[in-house]
């Protein structure tokens, strides 16, 4: 075999070698394109997936705190949901907060999600 075929046929040993090296590289990128994919959709759906039940409600305010989006209520039972009692809740929107005090009796609705409540609409009446 003359030096000339045999340089020949080394450098086509190493294109093979390196189109191998890349149809392996692709390969594995397309597989971890594809769980990291996987992953991502199924986080998003399980965080889609999770229950929100709203519940209607009606009160008196005891104590309202704007700044840190809290209100105090004395309500009555929420029917197929929590009987009567005080208790202090969350604000989704502080705002709602502004023209309440001490007294006012109000209806509210409540979204509870995974066991986590949060009033979501609040109205004096």
């Amino acid at each position: 075999m003359s030096s000339t075929m045999f340089a020949i046929s080394r450098k086509d040993s190493n294109r093979r070698k390196e189109a191998n090296e890349l149809r392996f590289y692709r390969r594995n990128l397309r597989a971890c394109s594809l769980l990291l994919l996987i992953f991502v959709f199924s986080c998003q759906s399980n965080r889609t997936s999770q229950p929100r039940n709203t519940h209607r409600g009606v009160g008196v305010v005891v104590r309202v705190e704007p700044q840190k989006k809290i209100i105090e209520l004395n309500h009555e039972e929420i029917p197929n949901y929590m009987p009567a009692m005080q208790m202090e809740y969350h604000v989704r929107d502080a705002t709602q907060l502004e023209s309440l005090k001490a007294g006012d009796k109000v209806e509210f609705t409540l979204e509870e999600n995974n066991g986590v409540e949060m009033i979501t609409a609040i109205k004096k009446l």
